[in-house]
């Protein structure tokens, strides 16, 4: 039997929470990126690390090495065991062999900024992202741009057509204070709308929260309303695939992406946007730029608050 050790994993606060719990699941999916664990508590996700951290993913060193540990749709084991320090060792037993996650602990790190992307910045990065290829729905940046889409690209783009008008009325419920009820028709309108493990409809209200959670200390009223878009998605996430509701269930629990904490960064600090950008893009086949569109639409709405 194949026995792997890996020391000091990256580590997700959501992945490190599953650990802790253990339990039977089955390998839900195993992909060239990623493999994902259907455990009683929620997914697990298996990656290389130079990706970063993922809330409910466990980074390692040879992802490709493991890989054949886990075969799609057979049985898994967590087990864990927690020290005094409160790191963890945990044993991942499949049928092929089994991967040993040797002082375990959760990604500390939290996006939480005390001032506001300048304006400037904001558009410079929507002008960035509208020119590059992200795909999705990264062209509902164009509005931060004075711009509307060609209706001739729409034409071809047919759940971005759908999208625009929708994301207009999510942004209206949400930062227009709408009651409880139009916020939550309007992002029952975008969740699970698109192609994919996560579908841009989903990743952009994702990108949509994560700015509102990493912008919460930086002016009175933006945790009142990251509440309420929580407070909306949450009834909302049987409506999508599984990948994705783990996705929008972290960003419900402050969880993001490191890249997308690394974007933050740029748009506050004289730091490479075009790079911190592209390292975002790089997330998925669209999902990086559907983030993005969601976090700069989110944050131009709070500029002008």
């Amino acid at each position: 039997m194949t026995v792997l050790t890996e020391e000091r994993p990256l580590c997700g606060a959501r992945a490190h929470a599953l650990l802790r719990q253990g339990g039977q699941g089955r390998i839900a999916g195993a992909y060239s990126g990623a493999a994902y664990l259907s455990l009683p508590n929620g997914l697990l996700m298996l990656f290389d690390r130079r990706r970063g951290s993922v809330p409910f993913g466990i980074g390692v060193s040879d992802y490709a090495g493991l890989r054949p540990l886990f075969a799609e749709g057979t049985e898994v084991s967590l087990l864990a065991d927690e020290g005094e320090s409160g790191a963890l060792t945990a044993r991942i037993l499949t049928p092929s062999g089994e991967l040993c996650l040797r002082d375990v602990l959760p990604d500390g790190r939290r996006a939480a900024k005390t001032v506001l992307p300048a304006p400037e910045r904001v558009r410079e990065a929507a002008s960035l992202l509208a020119a590059s290829s992200g795909g999705g729905f990264s062209p509902a940046v164009f509005p931060l741009l004075g711009k509307e889409p060609d209706p001739a690209f729409l034409s071809s783009r047919p759940y971005l057509a759908l999208a625009l008008p929708r994301i207009s009325v999510l942004l209206d419920a949400l930062f227009g204070k709408k009651d409880a009820a139009a916020l939550s028709a309007a992002a029952g309108r975008l969740i699970g709308l698109g192609e994919g493990l996560t579908p841009s409809g989903d990743d952009l209200l994702c990108g949509v929260l994560y700015c509102l959670n990493a912008f919460s200390p930086a002016a009175p009223g933006i945790a009142e309303t990251a509440r309420r878009l929580r407070e909306a998605l949450l009834p909302l996430l049987p409506l999508t695939g599984a990948v994705s509701r783990a996705y929008l269930a972290a960003a419900t629990e402050d969880g993001f992406f490191e890249v997308v904490a690394d974007f933050a960064d740029a748009l506050i600090e004289e730091r490479d946007l075009p790079d911190a950008l592209a390292a975002l893009l790089a997330v998925g086949a669209s999902s990086g730029g559907d983030i993005a569109a969601g976090f700069l639409l989110a944050a131009g709405e709070l500029e002008n608050k």
